[in-house]
């Protein structure tokens, strides 16, 4: 912005110049014979010219402004062309009729783009019949009326105003009071209030664009019936082409087991407060033109099917959601209309015709059944079908009862809709499963169910966000206006999904190749490493959700024993730590020798990451002397060993500087050079140190995967409710236990990082390398098996440490093999 704020004095003249340009006053340019003294804004830039030329040069632009000096005023006047003696003749493509004169006109309001213009008009006389309906229309003006019009609206400010409010949610009351403005900036209320008109036209409009878009105008039914069984006809909305429906995207006859997660359809239900109406004086005139036909169910069935169904909602048992236990509140108070209904397909949040309904006092069920019953006939041939809905759990209960006695004496009746929603599948979207109790989110959940892919359920929520833009509007309106809105509102939704369904179902195929990659590689990894007597019997389980009791049995959820406490389960997981610990302690000479080193810079890690915290007291100062000292006494032994048995490296440890026995270099072979090994016949012990690197590195991994599970125990059993409230101390005392265990975590990725930079130096090959990947911050990491996935968990894969490798405990077989190698 800097560079135009030095800048704005000048940008004022440029618009003042505009005001009275060059050639104003002196001989028009055009014919040459008066003076110019008129100017068109409208046009590119336009010259001044005269009053004659004007009316000329705008024969097919009659609605551009006039703006004629005044020399009395000494500034520009805005006149409309018709004050110009220049009169708009019909019936002729702009020319003039034969038998037009001015006389002959007729005074009428024409609204354009740029304002509201009181002008002149002929109907062409040319024939005995003059339809002056047919004759505005041909010549792009919309009449306010089907006789006898005196005002007229251009299609041009129509397709202007039905774009715009579509995309911004712009009221027409707005609309019109801008046009006024732009008519008189100085005094606008003295021009015409078209609001009225101007609404009516809109509606017509809007209804008709809707006719073009969804090919009804064209006869679109009558040759899809013959083709596409169950194909909806009478419907203004713009349909999912990438939904299953039998005889149009998919084959009537197909294989179940192998493509039964592609013929699958997948709908989302949800109730909305954003779209509300107000309780007012209404026009009982007022008609939806788009009744029936769009979202809404036919007023009189609407009316019919609500006195009849009894409302089964019931105070829910599970979800602490708003959908179902805040019902009846005093936010209803004044409006007759709280919100609606919807149903949309999941995977591609296209609103679906006859799938949405109003509410009266909140979100019913038996409401939520009419939304699902206005699609569901269109859907008869669909074999498998999915719903999501935040509240599911509660949803399904009595669900095929309420189909079969909820629709008796409605069109729905003998459409057998009982036995399509008998094979419903009913799941939770994943953000709102949190919401749930424990045992909804195992037995709801989208990610413990097959053949669902990677959907989500939330999609529905999106388009709320953006429907929620018109509830300004649309609370005020009257029954049948707000119908016709809504529609058109919600089906530019549609389109504009549909414009942009080829690259976002790109996108995301070819996302979902790269993860697929990803999750058969873990996958296979995880298979190996639990091995295949394991993995055969969990093949054989079944993965459905059963119900025992009060409680819900999953073979993805954990079974925790809730009879051991906190540090009961804490040892149970060090015993078993400790269990999986290979015996490393090996009788020959060498191999103790060498594993005493091993162990000797196991201690020296320990010191210095003790001699790195802060804030030390002195229990903590005498405690590391203590430590120091053993660690030089292990030192000056272990010295002594290597003198015996490799006495010409102790020309190397001599060279060193002598501090803190943990800084101490103890010069195994890997902290040799290949040169240096070679200069002091340190092969053999090479080979046997490279083996006791493996053996530590599997260690430090088993160990470390352990830890992380702890670790996640512990930060689960600290954030537990009944934990919250316990005292400062228990609190601090948790925070403690956490903290160690992430100190170990963090020795024990060091520990393995040391030990593969060790092989390394011992000369690993690059294939044995690949066993022992580089062990980033980010690969420490697992997801809870506790508690159930969270939103967004699906997407990631665990890192190379769950999964199989070269890691893994020394066997005795492979001890026993390095016992007699290092001989």
């Amino acid at each position: 912005m800097r560079p135009f704020l030095g800048r704005l004095g000048s940008f004022v003249r440029y618009l003042l110049h505009k005001e009275e340009p060059r050639g104003l006053h002196e001989q028009c340019r055009c014919c040459g014979t008066t003076v110019s003294d008129t100017l068109c804004h409208d046009c590119f830039q336009s010259a001044p010219m005269c009053q004659l030329c004007f009316t000329r040069t705008h024969n097919q632009t009659p609605f551009h402004w006039a703006r004629v000096w005044s020399s009395e005023k000494s500034c520009f006047v805005q006149r409309d062309i018709s004050e110009l003696r220049f009169v708009i003749s019909l019936g002729h493509n702009g020319g003039r009729c034969p038998l037009m004169t001015y006389d002959r006109s007729r005074s009428m309001r024409i609204v354009d783009v740029n304002g509201i213009h009181e002008t002149r008009i002929q109907y062409c006389h040319c024939n005995s019949r003059v339809d002056q309906f047919e004759q505005l229309m041909n010549a792009g003006l919309f009449p306010a009326t089907d006789t006898n019009p005196d005002t007229a609206i251009t299609f041009n400010l129509l397709e202007t105003f039905n774009i715009d409010s579509l995309v911004s949610k712009k009221a027409a009351y707005d609309f019109v009071t801008a046009l006024r403005r732009r008519t008189d900036p100085d005094f606008p209320d003295r021009v015409p209030n078209i609001h009225p008109q101007f609404l009516r036209v809109v509606r017509v409009w809007r209804a008709l664009q809707m006719f073009k878009q969804s090919g009804q105008g064209h006869g679109i039914d009558d040759v899809m019936q013959e083709f596409v069984p169950g194909w909806q006809g009478r419907s203004l909305i713009q349909s999912c082409l990438a939904c299953p429906q039998v005889g149009f995207n998919m084959e009537e006859e197909v294989d179940e087991d192998e493509w039964k997660h592609v013929e699958t359809l997948f709908l989302s239900a949800d109730g909305h407060f954003g779209l509300q109406r107000k309780s007012k004086v209404e026009d009982p005139d007022d008609a939806a033109d788009t009744e029936d036909i769009g979202l809404f169910p036919d007023d009189h069935v609407y009316a019919e099917y609500t006195s009849k169904a009894q409302d089964s909602t019931g105070k829910t048992t599970c979800a602490n959601l708003k959908a179902a236990n805040m019902q009846n509140k005093a936010k209803f108070i004044g409006l007759v209309i709280s919100g609606v209904i919807a149903i949309t397909c999941a995977r591609h949040n296209f609103f679906l015709h006859g799938g949405m309904v109003n509410m009266i006092h909140g979100e019913k069920f038996n409401l939520t059944d009419l939304a699902l019953a206005g699609v569901l006939r269109f859907l008869l041939l669909v074999r498998h079908i999915v719903l999501t809905y935040d509240i599911a759990c509660q949803y399904e209960k009595n669900l095929v009862k309420r189909f079969k006695e909820n629709f008796i004496g409605t069109p729905f009746e003998h459409l057998g809709l009982d036995e399509v929603v008998d094979r419903f599948l009913c799941l939770v979207p994943k953000m709102h499963l949190k919401g749930h109790i424990p045992d909804c989110q195992y037995e709801y959940s989208l990610n413990f169910t097959q053949n669902v892919g990677r959907t989500y359920g939330e999609g529905i929520e999106g388009t709320w966000a953006e429907a929620k833009q018109a509830g300004g509007m649309t609370r005020e309106m009257n029954a049948g206006h707000r119908i016709d809105t809504l529609n058109a509102l919600q089906n530019d939704w549609n389109i504009t999904k549909l414009q942009n369904l080829f690259s976002s179902l790109f996108r995301q195929l070819t996302n979902a190749r790269s993860q697929a990659r990803r999750k058969l590689e873990f996958y296979k990894g995880q298979s190996k490493l639990n091995g295949q007597v394991r993995v055969e019997k969990w093949l054989k389980m079944s993965v459905k959700p059963v119900r025992k009791g009060k409680h819900v049995e999953s073979v993805y959820r954990l079974k925790e024993d809730k009879s051991k406490s906190d540090a009961q389960i804490y040892r149970q997981m060090l015993d078993a730590e400790a269990e999986g610990t290979p015996n490393t302690n090996v009788k020959t000479p060498v191999s103790q020798f060498l594993n005493n080193g091993l162990k000797i810079q196991s201690t020296q890690r320990s010191i210095k990451a003790n001699a790195r915290k802060r804030d030390q007291t002195d229990a903590d100062k005498t405690a590391l002397a203590k430590q120091r000292a053993s660690l030089r006494g292990s030192l000056k032994r272990w010295r002594e060993e290597q003198e015996a048995i490799c006495p010409s490296v102790l020309d190397l440890v001599l060279e060193q500087r002598f501090g803190h026995p943990e800084e101490e270099r103890l010069f195994l072979p890997s902290d040799l050079s290949s040169a240096q090994r070679r200069e002091h016949q340190l092969e053999h012990l090479s080979e046997c140190e490279m083996k006791l690197r493996r053996g530590e590195a599997n260690d430090a991994i088993r160990s470390l995967r352990t830890e992380l599970r702890h670790l996640d125990a512990l930060w689960d059993m600290k954030k537990k409710k009944a934990n919250h409230n316990v005292g400062t101390e228990r609190n601090l005392r948790g925070l403690k236990d956490v903290h160690n265990s992430e100190e170990k975590v963090r020795r024990l990725a060091t520990k393995y990082r040391e030990c593969r930079h060790a092989m390394l130096a011992l000369g690993m090959s690059a294939a044995d390398a690949k066993g022992y990947p580089v062990l980033e911050d980010a690969d420490m990491y697992q997801k809870n098996v506790i508690q159930p996935h969270a939103l967004g968990e699906g997407s990631t894969t665990e890192s190379w440490l769950w999964v199989f490798g070269a890691v893994g405990s020394l066997s005795i077989e492979e001890r026993n093999e390095f016992d007699m190698e290092c001989k």
